[in-house]
């Protein structure tokens, strides 16, 4: 075993020359725990004297001179075969360091074992180190930190061997430092193959330089004409083996062509497995063509311009992924585009950004959160710590600044770092505290001897370069103070990128055992100090410490102690996948399972930061596989045919269980087969109706098997292994049932993948259609085991004595989610595991068999299995109401609505990142535009009054907009109102009839600001309305237990509809309005304005002669509609803006008058005042129709003929200075009652019970 930690190998042969400067070089480092090894290759120069002088006059440097010259690789070989420090490095003589070379690399792994190699910038240089200094050489990163290289190398090698350190045992487990097979590409090679076991920890700073001059000895090997052989049978070698991804081998196939034929990556990449390519082929290529397009673009992006050989431009990549984009579905093409280096692009991100906006914090929450703390029993004091390297005191400062700003002032914070403070002033702060590590090894006895000391309540250890949300310590604080049942809990979190920008959001489920103990998903673990004491206090494995602590503290206090805030309260300094090591990860789980008493053994898994247990079990119980059919010999045959070929699990019985077949081929088959086999299949006739419940109560109550598996007939198995790998847990005593990966047949599209209670249609399975097996998923979930709520499979295994406990299968519930009702219950019994490591195909095809009946009465038939099905879903739905609410495999903030996962942008919920309870709480779905004056803006204002939270469906983009589902309102757990604004659609008259049946509490208020029945036909809108739609206004009001409408008109045409009807009138919102001021008499003439939308063509062709008659004595101002025949007599059009804009887009119109014209007729009688109350707020004087919602403003009204229009304009021009009074009036009147602020507490009076 090596004393010191790195190793230095310099290769040299005749190179006396040039080795005293590199020795220099080496001799300054400011990281001195290293040993030199001069490789003499038998040179013919004064080498050893070199050598000589320098071993006496340092001890770390030693000397080999081989007999003959082994050649240039063989040299390199033979120095790494004599050395045993971890830390590896081969320094030509000919190159050269800066000093901070090794402090730089080797800090960078020291702080991140998950790296396997570490490099430097660098640049060439004809000169020594007294040469000039020249701009550093391009390498597709442009900042330090842990970064993936693999795609990029493939393309280009930019990381020379002199200027990286490599771990010696991720190396070994590669084989080896670099092979004799690969002269000139050995060190590209062997970065590639430390690539695929970890990332690499890289330094953006230009350290090193390449010496250049004509006896390189990779110019020699050039002369030998190896460097393109070696091409070619490098990127052969990366193909030919699976310890890349598929996609990175197709990557390096689509290269190797490239370089051979000059053309286009895109184009090579985008014809593998064409259609015309032979199936079997293309087939090959789908099964990761969308990951080979991402890995693709990632390196086109990287390298483009920089690469030999390679004339693909970023236009190039973005139009590959573009052309994904029209093929796959938008959500599908948003999120490969999101795998490439600007992830802002992707969806995700995208959609992460306007979450944030809209979960915005105000200064009033203050106070909120003041009165919360006063019911608190006691305020918890928190301690954090963090361990900082060096390297890391930048991204410390950023923590420290982050947790200053926290208004919980109950905190300190601990710093472990190898030194000393660098900065006295931190030292100074009251709150933080220095503390002195000097070692890994001296982490855990000062981390735990620092919080034994402090005495705090709870713990957490962050990552340096972590930053706090706003109201993080306050949220921690409260779930500890309001919950005595916790002793740890956890948050969601995201990345921080360039200190500003929040993305690639985590939104975690709760603690799901079967898969933290796949992944570590949680992170920073927070917990009460005896929990922390009592786990055994900080890990010592440098590279899972977080992760072993948090499977500590799960073994100390279970599952059910641990809680969760389904919110992102922390921002880290990167991607939490490269903060832990997967060996050190996997010894944590093995430690775990130990403390378990259970004999398994970890497995790396599909995805770095993954991995697999395989459990031991002694005994190799029964098994009966159990298929109920009738007919169907296109399914019934491959199937069994697969699994008698393919099972290899010795103990497993096949139950044919036939329902009634009448087809001759399919019972002379069934004959055939139990006589070939029978020793491995039994037959069961039952006769009657199809119902699958019944067939499989029947089945399993006949076996004697310890283990069943209910399988429907329109599966096919895969894999020999696919029911040893669901045994592997099905005989844990802990799992009640496990079901295995389901796809398409082919495609290899996931079609199951564990279900969530909640997601569409209604017990759904996240990620599925699109995708295909080889997507990693949300977190990785799509490669790791997971535990669900419920298994809504085609293939269940399941042991026979639960399946009794449970009394089997409800055979009332035979047409609806039939398995995933029996998974309901039997998950009283133990964990449900769904698990990609036994995967099944699923043809999805398993509807009631058709009798041989008449077209007429088979049509009857279906009528009648679907009001069955309905009822039956019914009966579910009233059952699953809680898991609906809250399915702990599901976050809240993700999107019920699609099966692709996706945040959900459409709903801000008020109380999710404000957890106040003693507050209302409403639901608002603000169907049209004038919502945001009926209920978005009023809610707005309660939540600033502190006097109700919201929660009200928005979309920024109308093309998003989506009618809120009943697992959408059921989840708003707590609220006492759901406000429907103007929803008259079959959609919503579905949801209020849901809402009704269950949900009977929620008060179901109807909102109307418009008589949506009598649409004038010149109004743009006219179109939008059917001829049923007052029948289904009467509908939507009359499923609503109240009424809100905003005039009088309003409430006189629904009486008949409803008992409670109020009138709420509209307001403006000062928070919006009252900064705004417009100027008068800004221009030479009067200045006459008109502001609108689209639809009132009707109205402006009232005033059209007017405007033509004053054009020439006023200037006309138009925003918004402006019609092309007023055209030219307008002086300004002005277009529409977006609501935030519109109070100071309309503010700078700066009139001195406003027009309102309005046709006569039942919709605008209907109408409120509210575009009077929007310029009377502006201090505009208004003429405008004599019509019914403006006959309370002091206005100057008029009937609908021209000469009434001029006269009364006119009136105003000729006295400007009266018509300023009037404008001043009419504010008076506007702020007098109609200030939204001043009259919350009428509004939330009238919509609430």
């Amino acid at each position: 075993m090596a004393e010191h930690n790195i190793d230095i190998i310099i290769p040299c042969y005749n190179y006396a020359h040039f080795l005293d400067e590199c020795l220099a070089a080496i001799a300054a480092q400011t990281r001195g725990d290293f040993q030199v090894l001069v490789m003499d290759n038998a040179s013919t120069d004064d080498t050893p004297e070199v050598a000589a002088r320098w071993m006496a006059q340092d001890s770390r440097i030693r000397y080999h001179r081989n007999d003959t010259n082994l050649g240039a690789v063989g040299n390199m070989k033979r120095g790494y075969e004599l050395t045993a420090a971890e830390y590896v490095v081969i320094l030509p003589a000919d190159d050269l360091w800066g000093p901070t070379f090794l402090e730089a690399t080797c800090n960078g792994l020291d702080a991140h074992p998950e790296c396997s190699y570490a490099y430097t910038g660098w640049h060439t240089t004809r000169g020594g180190l007294d040469a000039p200094e020249q701009p550093m050489t391009w390498i597709p990163h442009d900042r330090s930190g842990v970064v993936e290289d693999m795609a990029s190398l493939i393309i280009q090698n930019y990381i020379p061997l002199s200027f990286g350190v490599f771990r010696r045992s991720m190396c070994e487990k590669v084989g080896g430092a670099y092979p004799l097979f690969l002269p000139m590409l050995g060190d590209l090679y062997l970065w590639m193959r430390l690539a695929a076991v970890g990332p690499a920890y890289y330094v953006n700073e230009n350290i090193c330089r390449l010496r250049m001059h004509g006896a390189n000895e990779s110019f020699a090997l050039h002369a030998t004409g190896r460097s393109a052989f070696d091409h070619i049978h490098l990127l052969d070698l990366v193909f030919q083996s699976d310890q890349w991804p598929m996609s990175l081998r197709l990557l390096a196939k689509a290269r190797q062509i490239q370089l051979l034929t000059g053309a286009k990556l895109v184009d090579i990449v985008s014809s593998l497995g064409s259609k015309e390519a032979m199936p079997i082929f293309k087939d090959y290529v789908d099964a990761a063509r969308d990951d080979l397009i991402v890995v693709t673009a990632m390196a086109i992006r990287a390298c483009s311009g920089r690469a030999a050989g390679l004339s693909d431009t970023l236009p190039d990549a973005n139009a590959m992924l573009a052309r994904m984009a029209a093929e796959k579905t938008d959500t599908l093409a948003l999120d490969l585009l999101g795998k490439t280096p600007d992830s802002q692009s992707s969806a995700m991100d995208r959609d992460y950004e306007s979450f944030l906006n809209a979960r915005n914090y105000l200064e009033t929450d203050h106070a909120l959160l003041q009165r919360v703390m006063r019911r608190w029993p006691q305020e918890p004091r928190i301690h954090l710590l963090v361990h900082a390297v060096a390297a890391d005191y930048g991204l410390l400062a950023d923590t420290l600044d982050s947790v200053a700003q926290q208004p919980y002032p109950l905190w300190t914070l601990t710093v472990l770092a190898p030194t000393v403070c660098p900065d006295p002033a931190i030292e100074d702060i009251a709150n933080i505290e220095w503390r002195v590590a000097p070692t890994h090894r001296d982490i855990k006895p000062v981390c735990d001897a620092a919080v034994a000391e402090n005495g705090c309540d709870v713990v957490a250890l962050l990552p340096p370069g972590t930053r706090l949300d706003p109201f993080c310590l306050w949220r921690i604080a409260h779930e500890f103070a309001t919950d005595s049942a916790i002793g740890a809990c956890y948050s969601d979190d995201d990345v921080s990128r360039n200190g500003t920008d929040r993305v690639e959001p985590r939104f975690k489920p709760d603690l799901l055992p079967d898969m933290l103990a796949a992944t570590d998903y949680i992170g920073t673990l927070w917990m009460r100090r005896t929990v922390y004491a009592a786990a055994g206090g900080c890990s010592a494995l440098p590279g899972a410490h977080y992760y072993d602590l948090t499977l500590r503290v799960l073994d100390q206090i279970g599952a059910p102690a641990i809680g969760h805030i389904a919110d992102p309260l922390l921002s880290l300094p990167v991607s939490p996948h490269v903060l832990i090591s997967d060996s050190d990860a996997m010894a944590a789980v093995q430690a775990h399972l130990a403390r378990r008493d259970t004999q398994a053994r970890v497995r790396p898994g599909q995805l770095h930061a993954t991995w697999r247990i395989e459990y031991h079990h002694d005994a190799t119980p029964s098994v009966e596989i159990i298929i109920p059919f009738r007919n169907r010999l296109e399914y019934m045959a491959p199937l069994l045919t697969s699994l008698l070929e393919k099972t290899d699990y010795a103990e497993a019985r096949i139950t044919l269980v036939n329902n009634a077949s009448d087809d001759p081929d399919v019972l002379t088959w069934l004959d055939r087969q139990i006589a070939a086999h029978p020793d491995r299949l039994q037959r069961m006739d039952i006769d009657g109706e199809w119902n699958v419940c019944r067939l499989f109560n029947t089945a399993v109550a006949a076996s004697d098997a310890e283990f069943v598996v209910l399988m429907h007939n329109d599966v096919q198995v895969l894999n020999g292994n696919w029911l040893t790998r669901l045994l592997n847990h099905g005989q844990r005593p802990e799992v009640a049932g496990v079901a295995p990966r389901l796809v398409t047949p082919g495609s290899q599209a996931l079609d199951f993948t564990g279900s969530v209670v909640g997601l569409a249609p209604f017990i759904g399975s996240p990620d599925t259609g699109e995708r295909t097996m080889l997507h990693p998923g949300y977190l990785g979930r799509q490669q790791t085991d997971v535990n669900c709520s419920a298994l809504d499979s085609a293939v269940l295994l399941m042991r026979r004595a639960h399946f009794d406990a449970i009394g089997g299968m409800d055979e009332s519930q035979h047409l609806s989610y039939p398995t995933a009702e029996l998974t309901l219950r039997l998950a009283a019994h133990g964990r449900l595991v769904w698990t990609p490591w036994s995967t099944v195909a699923h043809y999805d095809d398993d509807a009631p068999p058709r009798e041989a009946i008449a077209i007429v009465e088979h049509e009857a038939e279906l009528a009648r299995n679907e009001l069955t099905r309905l009822t039956q879903e019914r009966q579910l739905i009233t059952r699953c109401l809680p898991l609906i609410r809250h399915d702990p495999a599901w976050n809240p903030n993700l999107l019920l609505g699609h099966q692709d996962t996706r945040i959900d942008t459409g709903c801000a919920v008020g109380w999710r990142h404000l957890p106040v309870t003693d507050m209302p709480r409403l639901i608002a779905d603000p169907v049209s535009g004038a919502g945001e004056y009926r209920v978005t803006g009023p809610l707005r204002a309660a939540r600033r009054a502190g006097k109700a939270l919201g929660a009200f469906f928005s979309y920024p983009d109308s093309r998003k907009r989506r009618i809120p589902t009943l697992a959408d309102l059921v989840r708003l757990d707590g609220a006492s109102s759901f406000i429907l604004h103007h929803g008259f659609s079959n959609q919503h008259l579905q949801l209020l009839q849901q809402l009704q049946t269950y949900l009977p509490d929620l008060l179901r208020v109807a909102s109307m600001d418009d008589l949506a029945t009598a649409v004038p036909e010149k109004s743009n809108l006219f179109g939008h309305w059917s001829r049923d739609t007052r029948s289904r206004v009467r509908s939507a009001i009359g499923l609503c237990d109240r009424l809100i409408v905003s005039t009088e008109p309003l409430a006189e045409f629904a009486r008949h509809m409803i008992d409670d009807i109020r009138v709420v009138p509209n307001r403006l919102e000062w928070a919006r309005w009252g900064h705004v001021a417009s100027r008068r008499r800004v221009s030479a003439k009067p200045r006459i304005g008109w502001a609108g939308a689209m639809q009132h063509a009707g109205d402006l062709a009232l005033i059209r002669d007017a405007i033509i008659e004053t054009h020439q004595e006023a200037d006309w101002v138009f925003f918004g509609m402006c019609p092309e025949d007023i055209k030219p007599y307008v002086r300004e059009v002005h277009d529409w803006v977006n609501f935030d804009d519109y109070p100071d887009k309309l503010a700078s119109l700066n009139l001195d008058l406003a027009v309102a014209p309005l046709e006569i007729n039942a919709f605008n009688e209907a109408k409120s005042n509210l575009r009077l109350l929007d310029y009377g707020l502006l201090g505009w004087p208004v003429v405008c129709t004599d019509v019914e919602p403006y006959r309370s403003a002091p206005v100057t009204r008029v009937n609908n003929s021209t000469r009434e229009w001029v006269d009364a304009i006119r009136a105003h021009l000729n006295d400007l200075d009266a018509t300023a009074k009037a404008g001043d009036r009419l504010r008076e009147w506007v702020l007098a009652d109609y200030i939204l602020e001043h009259h919350v507490d009428d509004w939330l009076a009238q919509h609430l019970p």
